[in-house]
């Protein structure tokens, strides 16, 4: 299984975009891409993954939300996302992983500003 990473950025003064790409491979992966109504508190989605496994994260909400990955009952890392602006990793990145913890067994949203289109996708070496 391959995820690939595209970006092409600009700035005002270069009207050309630079573009760049990444690939990572895995031979597993999970994926989540689920709709929430409004108003929904804790919302919780079951979402199994031993965090030293992942390879790359893909994490984005439509909307402002925060979100909770969860080991049973315990909160084990808390983010804000704004409406669009998604989390992007993979392996060989110069910064660590930014999932912390050792397993996650469900992800919840606490709070969102409407209807929500969560999606997360996790590719990982099992």
């Amino acid at each position: 299984m391959i995820h690939t990473l595209a970006i092409a950025f600009s700035d005002d003064a270069n009207s050309t975009p630079v573009d760049y790409s990444s690939t990572q491979s895995g031979d597993g992966q999970t994926n989540l891409d689920v709709g929430i109504p409004s108003g929904s508190a804790n919302f919780s989605i079951a979402c199994p993954i031993d965090v030293s496994e992942i390879k790359s994260v893909l994490i984005n909400s439509d909307i402002n939300a925060t979100i909770q990955f969860k080991s049973g009952s315990s909160v084990i890392q808390s983010m804000a996302f704004s409406g669009n602006k998604p989390l992007l990793w993979q392996a060989g990145f110069p910064n660590s992983n930014p999932i912390t913890g050792d397993t996650i067994t469900a992800v919840n949203v606490v709070s969102a500003t409407g209807d929500m289109a969560f999606k997360a996708y996790f590719l990982m070496d099992v």
